[in-house]
């Protein structure tokens, strides 16, 4: 097995508990903030929702 196929599993693993997870955020609270330091909680979604797309892309580069 090569290093992107064990990757891209992994990926497809947390995407579906990313997407479980994104799905119970009420539409209501994406403005709250636990602290008014901390980004709000779309912010976070944003966040989480993008990193794995993130690592994916990374990790199919080509590297010599």
């Amino acid at each position: 097995m090569r290093m992107i196929d064990g990757l891209l599993a992994e990926l497809e693993q947390e995407a579906e508990t990313t997407r479980r997870v994104l799905e119970r955020i009420p539409q209501a609270h994406l403005s709250w903030k636990p602290h008014a330091k901390s980004m709000s909680l779309g912010q976070l979604a944003l966040h989480v929702a993008t990193v794995p797309g993130s690592v994916a892309e990374l990790a199919s580069l080509d590297v010599v």
